[in-house]
């Protein structure tokens, strides 16, 4: 008003201020209300994600990759190229399928870069399989290469091309074999010969009819020793069903006058070929004897056992000088052994053990050698408690016990179980130190370890069957061993002994009676039948004292069903004392021969097989190699030809049951039991088989 301006256009220009505003509320709060609706899918989205198996996570990496390498500008940058390429190569290591990229693979490979065409032809050959259609687009640019005047690239191409597996590709792979096996690059030549071994695989007949096998042949004299070992390995597998490579003199006097020539695993084929040669005269076996006495002194395990493998067959075949053999592979055996890995100690110590096994006495000088360390892994272990009692002699005894002593402490329960079944071994092998290692077993009664009071008792079981005089010592510790020991093997092994020497003992049929009373409280079938037998032999001994205890224990135990050999058993007694009790005596309590060797003890059956199968998978798996390799290939590889041959018979000994009674007379007096047993005629017409209990339900200790 002051300015002049008429209060109607003042009042006008207010209102149209207010309404402007109202218009500017109204929209921000449309626009507020339509971005929450849009934010709520979105919102939705993320609170529900797609499965990731449902989502192709490299997809959008694998298209990328097919643009650059169609890119031009990549195509002008070559180490551009090989970037992308190299990445290409990486996913497919990671195992992410790259295969939409063949068809630009294929055009990448025209290239004269060799770390990229090492690259592609890598790609080309690990996906051809399952593109095969756009696999021979590659044919003729591999086919080109083999031509090339670098061998290098010759020697790839014609490596990548075997490597395609394809049967459309026969046509153009022999041509390019053929004068791949005849190239002047021993790398050419080289990877010509291993790619016979692919086309063979393919086809075998193509192999043998477009005479390869020939071309082969010449190339084991060929001036490259990789050349000349490769030829003897794929002659071996193409050969497989004539026996392999079949050995003559001309041929070993080759081999072994370049054997320096070699590496370490032609060395190892060359061995194997010269296993399977006879020398023709005593001067040629020394000969050879001599060149092949290098290959005892490198470092490689296997140049080494594949050299002890022909040392051994040759002292088989001069058993005049297998002493000297055998002391001469004793160092290279023994430094094998401080190999750092663990891996090879193992398998060296494994055919230590058969070697040992053959020859005793030639390791007992190094027995200080085989002692279990601290950071040794169990496996290692295992096998030094194995070979420790065979190194056992008169000078060495003392200190193997004392060593072992210290094993029993260990907090691995089963090193100390070996190190006490090592007690038992030495004292079957010697017989003068049995008294002290018998007291030194009774001494570990004393431990407050379960598993070794078991396996204790197990082995003294086993030793007084042998040492039947030295139960007198042993019978004193047996009602603490009942009170003690909880496991049901080592229960078995205290009754058994009961059974057997307790005619000696006062205590045992009370003994025996506490078990008999807690008979339906026994789960373990092994005792029960141990405490059977050991009743029955007790009752002909002390026939007053156990008649009640033996009509207790028949009685519950024919009318137990629980187990049909237990059951079977317990009746064939029943019945073999209702017949005539004097011919149950002299059935039960009959003279046995005196153990004098375990089956362990002996070299025949399963070990035997093994040594003749020397430095091969058989050592180390402890079984023959028919046992895991297929016949067909056995009749090359393990055959007759490639076996270290003996004289000593094939045939596995019988096993002598360590369960069974051990021997000494446990016949008491005989009179006074005839008319002990008051049945009546119950049982008589049971039709139950007691055959299966005839042979006393004994297990054999088996290999």
């Amino acid at each position: 008003v002051a300015s002049g301006v008429p209060r109607a256009a003042v009042s006008r220009l207010e209102a149209a201020a207010r309404a402007s505003v109202a218009v500017l509320g109204a929209a921000r709060a449309l626009a507020c209300s339509q971005s929450a609706r849009m934010a709520a899918p979105a919102r939705s989205a993320v609170a529900k994600p797609q499965p990731a198996y449902f989502v192709d996570q490299k997809k959008g990496e694998v298209n990328e990759l097919k643009a650059l390498l169609r890119n031009q500008a990549v195509e002008r940058d070559p180490r551009r190229k090989r970037e992308v390429v190299k990445k290409v190569i990486a996913y497919m290591t990671l195992g992410f399928d790259v295969s939409r990229l063949f068809s630009e693979m294929v055009m990448a490979s025209s290239t004269a870069d060799i770390i990229m065409k090492k690259m592609c032809y890598l790609f080309l050959s690990n996906y051809a399989a399952s593109n095969e259609e756009l696999a021979t687009l590659c044919i003729n640019t591999m086919t080109k290469d083999c031509q090339d005047s670098d061998p290098l690239v010759r020697g790839l191409a014609l490596r990548s091309l075997s490597s395609l597996r394809l049967a459309s590709t026969l046509e153009y792979l022999l041509p390019v074999l053929h004068r791949g096996l005849s190239d002047n690059s021993a790398y050419v030549r080289r990877n010509a010969v291993m790619a016979v071994l692919k086309l063979y695989d393919l086809d075998k007949s193509a192999v043998k009819e477009s005479g390869m096998v020939d071309t082969l042949r010449e190339r084991i004299r060929d001036r490259d020793a990789q050349v000349s070992a490769s030829s003897l390995m794929v002659l071996g597998e193409v050969l497989l069903d004539e026996g392999g490579v079949i050995p003559d003199k001309d041929l070993i006097v080759h081999l072994l006058n370049r054997i320096r020539e070699f590496n370490e695993w032609g060395q190892c084929t060359v061995l194997g070929l010269v296993v399977k040669y006879r020398p023709e005269s005593q001067e040629e076996t020394f000969a050879i004897m001599n060149i092949i006495d290098g290959c005892l002194r490198v470092a490689n395990s296997a140049v080494v056992l594949a050299a002890a493998k022909c040392f051994l067959r040759y002292a088989d075949m001069m058993r005049s000088l297998k002493d000297q053999i055998y002391l001469r592979l004793k160092q290279p055996m023994l430094t094998l052994m401080a190999s750092p890995s663990h891996e090879i100690r193992f398998s060296v110590l494994k055919h230590v053990d058969i070697m040992v096994s053959r020859c005793p006495g030639v390791f007992d000088d190094q027995f200080k050698q085989f002692y279990c360390h601290f950071n040794e892994p169990t496996h290692v272990k295992f096998v030094k408690l194995h070979i420790l009692p065979e190194l056992t002699n008169e000078e060495n005894v003392y200190e193997l016990v004392q060593e072992l002593s210290e094993y029993v402490d260990d907090v691995d329960a089963s090193i100390a179980k070996r190190a006490i079944e090592a007690f038992g071994r030495i004292a079957v092998k010697m017989p003068s130190g049995a008294d002290g290692i018998i007291n030194q077993l009774l001494n570990f009664m004393s431990m407050d370890v379960e598993y070794v009071r078991t396996q204790v008792v197990i082995v003294i079981k086993d030793l007084l069957r042998k040492y039947p005089d030295r139960a007198r010592d042993v019978l004193p510790a047996l009602p603490r061993c009942m009170r003690r020991v909880e496991d049901p093997t080592g229960r078995a092994a205290v009754i058994f002994m009961l059974g057997e020497f307790g005619h000696n003992m006062r205590q045992a049929p009370y003994l025996l009676e506490s078990v008999i009373d807690k008979y339906d409280d026994e789960t373990s079938v092994q005792v029960k039948i141990n405490l059977l037998t050991a009743v029955l032999k007790l009752f002909f001994a002390r026939p007053p004292e156990l008649h009640g205890m033996l009509v207790q224990l028949l009685t519950v135990m024919v009318n137990d069903t629980s187990d049909s050999n237990l059951h079977d058993r317990a009746l064939l007694y029943y019945r073999l004392l209702r017949h005539d009790p004097e011919e149950a005596r002299r059935c039960i309590t009959c003279p046995k021969d005196q153990v004098t060797t375990f089956t362990e003890e002996r070299l025949g059956g399963l070990r035997h097989r093994l040594y003749t199968e020397f430095n091969s998978l058989a050592i180390i798996y402890d079984k023959p190699s028919d046992q895991f390799i297929d016949e067909t290939h056995m009749q090359s590889s393990f055959g007759s030809a490639n076996t270290i041959e003996v004289g000593v018979d094939e045939d596995v000994p019988p096993a002598i049951p360590l369960s069974s009674p051990a021997p000494g007379d446990s016949s008491g007096p005989s009179s006074g039991y005839d008319d002990l047993l008051g049945f009546g005629g119950a049982g008589e017409g049971s039709g139950s088989s007691a055959h299966s209990a005839t042979n006393g339900g004994r297990q054999p200790w088996s290999l």
